[in-house]
């Protein structure tokens, strides 16, 4: 991970350990503002880190809802956000977009840069 701290920019690794090292980089500031932080997680969302892992997840599930059994529309809900960027395959679950919305209510070169201000 890089840190511009002229420009508040981030430089992310997007591997597991890349964003492994980014929460432990968090982990010791105080809480990002809304607007940083949901630009963060969508970035997250749209890593092929992130990808995998939810991948993953849906094949451990066999590709169905964990709660109603559907296979359309599956989506990957967060049983906890203890290891937010770096989940563990045991905090996540597989669940079609009505169950989880009622659960719930890069630059192409590995990198991923986040402006923090």
């Amino acid at each position: 991970m890089n840190i511009n701290r002229a420009d508040k920019i981030v430089s992310i690794e997007d591997t597991p350990e890349g964003w492994r090292e980014f929460a432990e980089f968090l982990a010791g500031k105080p809480k990002l503002p809304p607007k940083v932080f949901n630009e963060i997680w969508k970035v997250y969302w749209e890593s092929e880190t992130w990808k995998d892992r939810a991948l993953k997840v849906k094949e451990r599930d066999n590709f169905l809802c964990q709660e109603c059994g559907t296979s359309k529309d599956l989506q990957v809900h967060h049983l906890t956000y203890e290891r937010r960027w770096c989940e563990r395959l045991e905090d996540l679950l597989t669940l079609c977009e009505p169950c989880h919305g009622g659960r719930s209510n890069g630059n192409g070169n590995g990198l991923i840069h986040i402006r923090l201000g």
